[in-house]
């Protein structure tokens, strides 16, 4: 998406969404201080992890980031835009693993392989562990954005299977075989399936609603 940017301050919003479950992952800027230089702004959503990735863990405060959400913004100051300094939102409805909203934090970097950085103040987060929209003030030039983990937000993996909430059964799977999941804890919560390759390449995504029941694939 690209939208024209003025020398004026206020909010420029850039929707996106993904999956067959509608997933918001917008983009909202608001310039607190304005722009010197007005010009363009094009934001590109990618949803997957980004490559080359560097620089973690990074620490604020108490909060320390371990890792990142798989999925990150790209936007790139375009026709002169130069100058001011903004909030920025980013909303990250329907993830999962989610322990504490509160602490996640925005995290951004140059470029592929440029170590992700804390540029600006912490702000506000709003809405929930599943939908939660993370803030951060006092920001300024654009490039690349994601959502940094810290290590007591999530539910590891061995946490999960340590409580028998998930049996996944046969295993290993044959080819042309039936994968089941049994996640008798998981009735009404969101959940979400991301199955990636020996190279890190997603193969396969669903979200859906659990039932404590089978599911098959």
């Amino acid at each position: 998406i690209e939208r024209t940017i003025g020398t004026s301050a206020g909010i420029r919003l850039f929707p996106f969404g993904t999956g067959t479950v509608p997933s918001r992952r917008s983009f909202e800027l608001n310039y607190t201080t304005a722009p010197s230089a007005a010009g363009s702004l094009q934001v590109r959503y990618v949803n997957s992890a980004a490559d080359q990735q560097s620089g973690l863990p990074l620490t604020e405060g108490t909060v320390k980031l371990i890792s990142t959400t798989p999925f990150y913004w790209r936007a790139a100051a375009l026709g002169g835009l130069s100058g001011g300094t903004y909030l920025l939102q980013l909303t990250a409805q329907n993830i999962t693993g989610i322990q504490d909203f509160q602490l996640l934090r925005i995290l951004k970097r140059t470029g592929d392989g440029a170590p992700w950085q804390l540029d600006g103040i912490a702000g506000v987060n709003a809405g929930s562990n599943v939908s939660p929209v993370v803030a951060r003030i006092g920001m300024g030039g654009f490039s690349d954005f994601t959502i940094g983990v810290n290590e007591s937000t999530t539910t590891s993996i061995n946490d999960i299977f340590s409580r028998n909430s998930i049996r996944i059964y046969p295993n290993p799977l044959q080819n042309g075989g039936i994968l089941h999941l049994d996640m008798k804890d998981m009735q009404g919560q969101k959940c979400s399936m991301v199955l990636m390759d020996l190279q890190g390449r997603e193969v396969y995504r669903h979200s859906w609603t659990g039932t404590g029941y089978d599911y098959q694939l």
